[in-house]
């Protein structure tokens, strides 16, 4: 029984390599050796806004079908645009800024109550 115990003992060791190495760039999530290799986060949003500082667009993306989607759009703390409906998957509904004068911006896009994304800029 003994002379068993220590056979499976040894044998799970050597089966079971185990390695330590440093890292030389501190690591972290997407840092180390392989820096180029994009990470996926655990849940993927339904739905983001992008902004491009050239044009002073900002685009409300939606990544998969969400029913009863609002986006609502503040300047100053004031709402100034609501836009409603269902959105597919890859819609992009892009809202141009200077069209309501200049401010702090804040743009909310939910469904029911609970909030998919929330951008802030100034202008």
């Amino acid at each position: 029984m003994k002379k068993k115990f220590m056979t499976i003992l040894i044998g799970s060791m050597i089966l079971l390599p185990t390695s330590v190495a440093a890292q030389t760039n501190g690591g972290g999530p997407g840092i180390g050796n392989y820096p180029d290799i994009p990470r996926i986060p655990a849940r993927s949003p339904s739905a983001y806004i992008a902004y491009n500082d050239g044009l002073n667009i900002a685009t409300v993306c939606f990544r998969t079908t969400v029913e009863g989607a609002e986006i609502v759009l503040y300047k100053n703390g004031v709402g100034v645009e609501s836009i409603s409906g269902n959105a597919e998957a890859g819609t992009q509904i892009p809202l141009y800024l200077p069209a309501y004068g200049s401010g702090e911006f804040t743009i909310y896009v939910k469904r029911g109550t609970t909030l998919l994304a929330v951008y802030n800029i100034t202008l």
